[in-house]
């Protein structure tokens, strides 16, 4: 492989070097997938990458044969190389051959051991990524029915459930915000406060209202938040669907789909501010082809978007709303993804119910991911809210500047914590 004279020093010398040739066969589709993808990478991706590249390609002989001895043998006896076996990429032939040998649980299990060796030598190496406070807030939409006593149900033993002082008919989720002009308001401070990176703020939402809530960083010279709608998103996600159904019923055909898929322009199905931004719009591509039901469900979307931007991007500051979704039509199938209002005239009905449940367990889930990563686990609020509710949930590091007590709590003082807890983080 000859490296792109665009990219950076790190990759191309390590390429010179000959790293790639040096590399098991497994780690190559996801190495070089990665660097033909540079261009399209998170921020955090590509901080990775690069302390990745320098410690292998940094390695003695000794030491990199040692690191991957293990995996090496198991490959052996796994049969690799194989024909179906692509190295330029990650394929859903080569994933199901993998997925197929008996030896496939000790090549995962020797993978994330390799995988960690890496991470602990790299962040020794480079000093790591530096701790900073973050916050993730969940939000549940005011059309669901939900039970006070149970809403928060699944978190027990996390944090702590709180009752929320609000004005009369106020929405828990535009109180806390605030005005985004005002100085004490969440948004403003999102706004104001120094050195806003790409790719720190996100917003994420099942419907469409979060958008009055995304700051403007124009005036102060930041990177807007990406700020992503699932009902926003309705044309590329239909033409997603029309073409994932159409895959043959084998994996060949569906790598061709996907292949296709990967190469074609979306820049006609985008909104115009995600087609100005490849590496989101590159972040939608791959979500829908994941086969997560993000493309079909409003909550999938949010809590697989919501995961997958912690995972590649380590955001911040995460707001993800969760909404309703249509109660599937009589005669369809929602398990190939069909869509629902081309494939039955019947008026499409919401499943509140349904959609309550949902949100409640994705909501969960979505908490779930952040603590997977040591970046979430000791510096972040997580903060669940239900619009049409005065009850809230709080999980809240050491230092975060408020304790939830047995009485009520002003959104304001809320407010006022998570303001200054972000302030402060961003600072130190």
């Amino acid at each position: 492989m000859n490296a792109d004279p665009q990219l950076p020093e790190e990759i191309r010398k390590a390429v010179k070097n000959g790293l790639l040739s040096r590399l098991p066969l497994s780690f190559l589709p996801f190495t070089n997938q990665q660097i033909h993808e540079w261009d399209y990478l998170f921020d955090y991706e590509r901080r990775y990458l690069l302390r990745t590249l320098a410690y292998l390609d940094g390695l003695d002989p000794t030491s990199f044969s040692t690191l991957f001895h293990g995996l090496r043998e198991i490959e052996n006896r796994m049969g690799l190389p194989h024909s179906p076996f692509s190295t330029r990429a990650s394929t859903l032939e080569s994933s199901s051959w993998l997925a197929r040998s008996p030896y496939y649980q000790a090549w995962r299990s020797e993978v994330q051991n390799v995988f960690a060796q890496i991470e602990r030598g790299s962040e020794q190496q480079s000093g790591g990524e530096k701790p900073i406070n973050r916050a993730i807030i969940l939000i549940l939409a005011a059309k669901l029915p939900l039970a006070p006593p149970t809403v928060w149900g699944h978190w027990k033993g996390t944090g702590s459930e709180f009752t929320l002082e609000l004005p009369p008919n106020a929405n828990s989720r535009e109180v806390l915000f605030g005005n985004p002009s005002a100085p004490s308001s969440l948004s403003a401070m999102l706004r104001g406060r120094s050195k806003p990176t790409d790719n720190d703020v996100w917003f994420i939402d099942a419907g469409n209202e979060l958008g009055s809530m995304v700051p403007d960083f124009s005036e102060t010279g930041g990177a807007t938040p990406i700020a992503l709608s699932f009902e926003r998103l309705k044309i590329l996600r239909e033409g997603f669907l029309e073409r994932i159904n159409a895959i043959q019923k084998d994996l060949a055909g569906a790598d061709a789909v996907y292949e296709h898929l990967r190469k074609l322009s979306l820049d006609a199905w985008c909104p115009p501010e995600i087609a100005s931004q490849p590496p989101v719009r590159e972040f939608l591509r791959n979500l829908f082809l994941s086969g997560n039901g993000s493309p079909v469900f409003g909550n999938s979307f949010v809590e697989w978007a919501a995961s997958e931007a912690m995972r590649r991007a380590r955001p911040s500051v995460l707001v993800a709303r969760f909404g309703t979704r249509l109660r599937p039509k009589p005669f369809t199938s929602v398990a190939v993804f069909e869509n629902q209002e081309r494939a039955n005239p019947l008026p499409a009905v919401e499943d509140l119910e349904g959609s309550a449940l949902d949100a409640q367990v994705l909501a969960y889930y979505t908490g779930l991911a952040a603590w997977r990563y040591p970046e979430y686990r000791a510096r972040t609020v997580i903060l669940c809210l239900a619009e049409a509710l005065p009850r809230a949930f709080l999980a809240a590091p050491k230092g975060f500047p408020l304790e939830v007590g047995s009485g009520p709590l002003s959104a304001n003082r809320l407010n006022a914590a998570l303001v200054e807890w972000l302030r402060v983080g961003a600072e130190t």
